[in-house]
């Protein structure tokens, strides 16, 4: 019987986990022996280090396979989808992971703390990182790299650096790595929505196909091309749906959603603008949004646009930025195109106007959604 994704993504965490304990137990072994001195090294006891590492360097390369076998995006590990979303390398890959089992397992906390000879010094920081990934001195330097600002890792904050109480100094190699709390939940499989977002946004499985929406079939084959080019890595960009109130913007999204085999993760503009953290770090708080809709694999949906691009809003900068570099689909909706910030418009890929439905075409909605036994007035 075929894995779960679910149990996959279990499995994946424990075989790493698994690992990451042997690969410390051999630097253990290695780093307790050149302290004892050259003179009493035994030549079976360096034979014997040598096989061990040989199996962890082929185990390795067997779990990072694992990681990039194909399959439907319904069947993608968290781990695999953060790599693939993110441009991850196998290197970053072990670096969040590494970060996250202390997080899971407080033995793997002792040890680290055996493997640095203290108690007190039972985390992943970023020499722990460069003593095991790494053997040659200077590929351990060159390696330092990925931990800069600028670079995958913090830019997308997918791991925060944390200076450490108990050092006198704060050298990069002495920083802490630590998860963020979301990062945590959603490599741990926990599919829910961030709590964070839970007062202005929704998440669905969507339902309705494009034969179900009423929106002109030139329309329809613009948009599904469009979205094929996107799959393809050709095409990027948002699409904005301009109408009022009832004309099928929101129908049409999710059409789209289940048409990529996406889940519709659905924002509130209106109600996002009156949360605290979009004022007092309107750059994270447009970073949660996009970031939850790579975790969950969805279509971002940005409803009531407008409300957002009134002067003076704090999100015009950051939401500008967010559309440039997301590489999903987001679904811009408003009411009039007035209110379009020339920053955004740039990031909008197809624009489509929606208009209220004529007599005929509310005919045909209803013969379509009510079922024929319904009872009928005359």
């Amino acid at each position: 019987m075929a894995e779960s994704p679910q149990l996959r993504n279990l499995n994946i965490l424990l075989e790493y986990r698994a690992w990451f304990e042997r690969l410390l137990e051999l630097r253990t072994r290695e780093l307790r022996r050149r302290e004892r001195g050259a003179m009493l090294d035994d030549e079976d006891e360096i034979e014997e280090e040598g096989r061990i590492r040989a199996a962890l360097d082929r185990d390795g390369a067997a779990l990072e396979a694992r990681l990039r076998e194909p399959g439907a995006a319904d069947s993608e590990t968290p781990v695999a989808r953060v790599a693939r979303s993110y441009g991850l390398s196998p290197v970053e890959v072990r670096v969040l992971l590494l970060a996250l089992m202390p997080a899971i397992d407080t033995g793997f906390r002792m040890r680290i703390a055996r493997y640095k000879d203290n108690i007190l010094f039972n985390y992943v920081d970023v020499d722990l990182v460069a003593n095991l990934f790494w053997d040659d001195e200077r590929d351990k330097l060159e390696a330092l790299a990925i931990f800069g600002p600028q670079e995958r890792l913090a830019e997308h904050r997918l791991l925060r650096m944390v200076h450490h109480g108990d050092l006198t100094n704060d050298d990069l190699i002495n920083q802490e790595l630590r998860l963020p709390e979301r990062m945590v939940n959603f490599l741990l499989g926990h599919g829910v929505l961030a709590t964070s977002l839970a007062s202005f946004a929704t998440l669905k499985k969507p339902v309705l196909s494009f034969d179900e929406v009423f929106v002109p079939e030139e329309d329809k084959a613009r948009v599904r091309s469009l979205l094929a080019s996107a799959e393809r890595g050709v095409a990027q960009g948002a699409f904005l749906f301009i109408g009022g109130p009832g004309t099928g913007k929101s129908s049409f999204t999710e059409a789209m959603a289940t048409h990529s085999g996406r889940q519709l993760l659905v924002v509130d503009c209106a109600r996002w603008l009156t949360g605290a953290d979009v004022h007092s770090d309107p750059q994270r708080a447009v970073e949660d949004v996009f970031q939850e809709a790579v975790f969950q694999n969805a279509v971002l949906a940005l409803e009531n646009l407008g409300a957002l691009l009134e002067p003076r809003s704090v999100l015009i900068g950051a939401l500008a930025e967010a559309l440039g570099d997301h590489r999903g689909l987001t679904v811009l909706t408003m009411t009039k195109r007035d209110a379009l910030d020339a920053m955004v418009e740039r990031a909008v890929l197809i624009e489509l106007r929606f208009e209220r439905p004529l007599i005929e075409e509310r005919a045909q909605l209803w013969r379509y959604f009510v079922p024929p036994q319904a009872r009928l007035a005359e």
